[in-house]
């Protein structure tokens, strides 16, 4: 291994600085000596003199910027070591003696190793360095940067998108991170940790990472893609726990991380196009469905689409039903009508009631006849009939097709679909099974093996929950009340239940039933440790479990759960009625006791279910039922009486007592709250509640509410549209109105005809835009009048905007009223369908825009329709008025305040010399005025004249003129013009050496004319002496009052913050020196700072000495700038890395006029510490001064 270097540059951290090997600081400040370091040491070649002096002295003379590269050279020499240079020009660094930290960074990027380089990364390269008035060596250094970031953050999302692969998770997501903070304006590393994050089902760190990529990316497109991936968080974390889930315990999905994205890396090969197989094989209750349906969660989150199927073991003896289901559900799919006449024909055959959309021509000269079923091979002719079908969906969409309980179905259909899944080989589609392990049926068995071996397929077997995964589960939904006693029960739990999560919930149930947990006031589960008594008996099965509750049931509960065990699948309150022969009243009584105890749930709005097929063998065999039927076809009783044949009597209290008993799937969760108004038909304002309580429905409350919604709340009623010259109408905002009466009007943009309506979009960056004609036309404008989407729409009715499900459109053509969807950026509007209702004239969407109330009719009966916009589903609801509502409004009465203007901190045209800097500020006006910062996108029309950082902080870099602009999306601009100005040299307005400073400064002589808004640089040389006079002087404008004054004032016993000579320099602009002047901050020593001693760079150019434009060891250059609008600063030659002195006050300048120099108070002596100075228009930027810091 080879020795170190002995000395380090340390360039990835936020303050550049030299280290020698020992990791102590070298003496050398941040400024042009070190960027002449590091450019040396990472261009790693020979550098000619002049190419450095051009590179870091841009501005200067040829002659004078050769002397300030001798200047840094003799610096190093000094401050670093006299062998530090190989050779002197061109000019090389010697070997081995200089390493830095990102030469580390290199070889590790280049062995693969991206974490060992993410370690060295504390920084972008030089961090907040700059080097003023060397635009050339800034645009070398921002390149570098850019180098550096994109191979790190690249490198970094490669390993970490490996290290995702095996189900490694978290160290994935720790790089895919680390990848965000080394590049975070680029898109690709956040959309890659946000999808990883949702893989992994963390969807709360999710949150925080689009909230952190919002922060760094501004534009428009960018901003697109991470509310589409927003919108996908909030579809899979909604698809989780809801309240119904909440109410039956349903745990958190944990512990099935590997599982989780074997099974999705499976599904992502599905949708690029190669069909795959996943297995899932688990003792009953350890959760092969619920992990099946986390992926199909996802499946449907990423854009594809579902069919979930489960083999009932009722229906075992049914030959061909499980598939006949599988059939019908994807032939409701889109993209079915694909299929080939041969494979329509096969499945007429299988099921003549199957209604295609047409009739196909099946045999030449019959048409609509299906082809005769293949009797000798049927499981050949379904499966390629089936693999044609699913090929056909796919190809609209990616498909999951998942058959839970592969084990209950029968045997033909599990042949067929074991061939199907094996043998298909062009479909964007995954076939995911799940079944239990212990199978004692061969051919389970043998159908379990031919899909294991398949070359496509992933095979899982769940174990049980470790206790880790477990006490995350029960954490992450109960609280204990004595949290030192809950690792003790988790360890009981753990230990009774062996990790099965079937088994888990049944206890908690037990503990649910002694009122040892309980729901508090605030809606949380709290176990209560002090409750739980230390003998109390815990079952050590399901079985025994079932059988405790099953001891505790009324007689009409026991008789609806033997019923719903013996029928085997999910049934309707309707069907239980007849089955048990019970009174309304009783079965009503038992299901709700049921349901109380979390037995059995609502599957679909129709039809009761166990909440696992377990609790359901339980039942049977407890009540010694057969669950599956006989040979004949019929059903074995040991315990029960058969079913009472039923009346239409009691199928109308059957439905009477569905209606009473069925919990409302629009409970489920809030819609937002606010007010809705509904206009009946002869013109009554109705104001309306929803509430939700034994479900949900319409509450009348008082009209007068309407009334007190909050003005502005919508900020469409703020667009005005006038009438222009040009025939074109205006739209225009509307904001507050002002104390004189006034309201400022915004110009937004023009239309060509006058709009029907207008509105503004959520996000409130885009005016939306109704043009009647015949189609009507669909307008979204951004600010000036920039169409960004439009869409040719038939009559428009009625419209509104529902957050990510888009834009919500009535629109009346040829075929009735249609509801449209319109996604702006995926196209034109798309129909949406609607469960058999006939939309009327109006809409509105829920203020979470979840839901969206509708006018409509539904089998003759008109009114206000609720439309859950994630399920599909809708319902009825009532209301005061007769019929369908004209018009429907749905408001929050929360004001959405929306900018009315945006303002920069420039209130004239830019100016700045070459290598100048002007930190500009954004402000948000909202109406009313007041103000407010929000992030902002920056830009310049010419990048070549100037560059701006996200921050708003604007670089000069090359002579020219260009305009900076700001922009709040596509709603606000603010613009201000900008000149870079080259750096001339001209002749001076005033030149004087020591002697003429000493002759005409005490008479006030020496004098100088500026032209009109002109500042002016005026640079000198001071003797930095230990003892003395104080040194001075002070130029003044005739006429105006105020001067910008300098001095030097030596100290007999100097402090660490002094100058060489061991004095202060100070700056005012006071009446006088001293009384009037005020003293800012001293200068650091010498010894900080080597240049402000001037002493020889040692050079074969100057062998020994001072450098020539410095007269003696103990001279300071120094520049005093006093800009156009008055503000004075004071520059030091050779302090790069410190902050310029400014004054306290600025003079107040007249245009143009003659200004005087003079010693003011220090006549006597001012002028005798004083060498050359010179007075330049202008605030002069080059001989290396520092550039100011706006």
């Amino acid at each position: 291994m080879p020795d170190a270097a002995p000395y380090r540059l340390i360039l990835l951290t936020p303050t550049p600085r030299l280290e020698a090997s020992d990791g102590a600081a070298v003496d050398l400040p941040a400024g042009k000596p070190l960027a002449l370091l590091a450019y040396l040491h990472l261009v790693g070649e020979p550098v000619p003199r002049d190419t450095l002096a051009t590179l870091l002295w841009p501005a200067s003379t040829r002659d004078r910027a050769r002397g300030s590269v001798r200047h840094a050279l003799w610096t190093l020499r000094q401050r670093v070591s006299d062998d530090i240079f190989a050779e002197d020009d061109p000019v090389s660094l010697a070997g081995g003696m200089l390493e830095s930290d990102i030469d580390a960074l290199r070889a590790a990027l280049l062995s693969g190793d991206a974490e060992a380089a993410a370690g060295v990364w504390e920084a972008a390269p030089f961090g907040d360095f700059l080097v003023p008035d060397a635009p050339e060596w800034t645009r070398w250094a921002e390149s570098l940067r850019l180098e550096l970031e994109n191979r790190l953050a690249s490198g970094l999302a490669e390993a970490g998108t490996a290290a995702l692969d095996p189900g490694r998770g978290r160290g994935g997501i720790d790089l895919l991170e680390k990848a965000t903070r080394v590049q975070p304006a680029r898109l690709q590393h956040h959309v890659r940790l946000v999808e990883a994050l949702l893989d992994l089902r963390a969807f709360g760190e999710a949150g925080a990472a689009l909230a952190r990529a919002r922060r760094h990316l501004d534009d428009e497109a960018s901003l697109a893609s991470l509310r589409e991936l927003d919108a996908r968080r909030g579809a899979l974390e909604g698809g989780g726990a809801s309240e119904a889930d909440q109410a039956a315990l349903r745990l958190d999905f944990v512990g099935r991380t590997e599982e989780f994205a074997s099974l999705l890396r499976r599904w992502r090969e599905a949708r690029g196009g190669t069909p795959s197989i996943g297995l899932i094989l688990g003792d009953p209750g350890v959760g092969k469905t619920r992990l099946a349906e986390e992926i199909r969660r996802m499946a449907e989150a990423e854009g594809g689409r579902s069919v979930q199927i489960k083999a009932e073991d009722s229906e075992r003896p049914i030959e061909w039903g499980l598939l006949s289901e599988v059939i019908q559900r994807l032939l409701r799919l889109s993209g079915a009508a694909g299929i080939s006449p041969a494979s329509d024909g096969i499945l007429r055959s299988l099921m003549p009631s199957l209604s295609l959309a047409e009739p196909v021509e099946t045999d030449p000269g019959v048409r609509g006849l299906p082809r005769p079923f293949p009797r000798a091979n049927p499981s050949a002719a379904l499966s390629d009939a089936l693999s044609d079908l699913i090929t056909a969906v796919s190809e609209d969409a990616p498909l999951l097709l998942v058959v839970d309980d592969l084990h209950w179905a029968d045997t033909e259909s599990r042949t067929v679909l074991a061939r199907v899944a094996t043998r298909l080989d062009r479909a964007s589609a995954l076939l995911l099974f799940t079944c239990r392990t212990a199978v004692a049926e061969s051919r389970v068995r043998k159908t379990l093996t031919l899909l294991t071996e398949a070359p496509n397929a992933t095979t899982l077997e769940l174990e049980p929950w470790s206790f880790a995964a477990m006490a995350e589960a029960i954490e992450g939904r109960i609280r204990f009340s004595n949290p030192a006693q809950g690792g003790a029960i988790l360890r009981r739990i753990h230990q009774t239940s062996r990790g099965n999560p079937l088994f888990i919930l049944e206890l908690l149930k037990v503990f649910l039933e002694e009122e040892i947990l309980v729901i508090d006031a605030e809606g949380d589960w709290v176990f209560h440790t002090d409750r739980l008594p230390p003998d109390l008996p815990l079952p050590g099965s399901v079985r025994a479990l079932v059988d405790r509750q099953l001891d505790q049931l009324s007689r009409e509960a026991t008789l609806v759960a033997a019923h719903m065990a013996r029928i085997g699948h999910a049934t309707s309150p309707r069907v239980l009625g007849l089955q048990t022969g019970l009174g309304t009243s009783a079965v009503t009584n038992g299901i709700g006791e049921l349901l109380a105890r979390r037995m059995v749930r609502w599957e679909a709005r129709d039809s009761l279910a166990f909440e696992h097929d377990e609790l359901r063998a339980a039942v049977a065999r407890r009540y010694q039922l057969h669950v599956g039927l006989t040979a004949g076809g019929g059903a074995q009783w040991s315990f029960f009486r058969t079913a009472v044949v039923g009346t239409l009597g009691v199928l109308a209290v059957g439905a009477g007592l569905y209606a009473i008993t069925n919990p409302d799937p629009f409970g489920s969760g809030p819609w937002g709250g606010g007010i809705i108004e509904a206009v009946a038909h002869d013109g009554t304002r109705h104001a309306l509640r929803l509430r939700s309580g034994g479900g949900v429905y319409l509450d009348a409350t008082d009209p007068a509410e309407l009334d007190r919604i909050r003005p502005g709340s919508d900020p469409s009623e703020r667009i005005e549209v006038r009438g222009g010259d040009d025939g074109l109408h205006h739209l225009h905002f509307v904001g507050d109105a002002a104390p004189d009466g006034e309201s400022p009007a915004n110009w937004i943009g023009a239309v060509e005809s006058a709009p029907a309506r207008t509105f503004v979009s959520p996000d409130q960056r885009y005016v939306g835009v109704i043009l009647p004609g015949q189609p009507d036309t669909l307008r979204l404008l951004a600010r000036g009048g920039q169409v960004m989407h439009e869409a040719v729409v038939p009559e428009i009715l009625d419209l509104d905007w529902c957050g990510a499900h888009g834009l919500m459109v009535l629109s009346h053509g040829l075929g009735g009223v249609e509801l449209l969807r319109w996604q702006p950026r995926e196209g034109g509007p798309t129909p949406v369908p609607l469960p058999d209702i006939m939309p009327g004239g109006a809409l509105a969407c829920s203020p979470d825009d979840r839901g969206l109330l509708l006018a409509g009719v539904r089998e003759g009966r008109p009114g206000i329709f609720l439309l859950d916009l994630g399920l599909g589903s809708a319902r009825l609801l009532s209301w005061p008025g007769a019929g369908a509502p004209t018009s429907l409004r749905w408001s929050s009465g929360a004001a959405r305040r929306t900018p009315v203007e945006l303002r920069l901190n420039a209130d004239r045209p830019l100016e700045l010399g070459l290598g100048g800097q002007r930190a500009l500020e954004g402000l948000l006006v909202m109406p009313g005025g007041v103000q407010r910062h929000e992030p902002l996108s920056w830009s310049v029309d010419d990048s070549t004249v100037a560059m701006v950082r996200s921050s708003g902080r604007v670089t000069a870099l090359s002579p020219g003129t260009t305009t900076v602009r700001v922009r709040w999306g596509g709603w606000l601009e603010a613009s201000v013009p900008l000149e870079v100005t080259p750096f001339v040299e001209r002749a001076p307005l005033l030149e004087l050496e020591g002697d003429q400073l000493r002759a005409t400064g005490a008479s006030g002589a020496a004098s100088f004319t500026l032209p009109e808004r002109a500042g002016f640089t005026v640079e000198f040389e001071f003797l930095a002496a230990s003892a003395g006079p104080p040194v001075g002087f002070c130029v003044r404008q005739a006429n105006a009052s105020g001067e910008a004054c300098f001095t030097y004032t030596p100290s007999a016993t100097p402090s660490a913050g002094d100058l060489p000579g061991g004095g202060t320099v100070s700056l005012g602009t006071g009446s006088g020196i001293p009384d009037g002047r005020r003293r800012l901050r001293k200068i650091p020593s010498a010894a900080a700072h080597p240049a402000a001693a001037h002493q020889g760079e040692g050079s074969p150019d100057s062998a020994a000495g001072p450098g020539e434009e410095l007269p003696s060891p103990d001279w300071t250059g120094a520049a005093l700038v006093v800009d156009p609008d008055g503000w004075v600063s004071l520059y030091l030659d050779g302090l790069e890395g410190e902050e310029p002195l400014r004054a306290p006050a600025r003079l107040s300048p007249s245009p143009g006029g003659n200004w005087t120099l003079g010693l003011g108070e220090l006549a006597d002596h001012g002028a005798a510490g004083l060498g050359t100075l010179k007075i330049w228009t202008g605030e002069r930027r080059g001989g290396g001064w520092l550039t100011p810091e706006e």
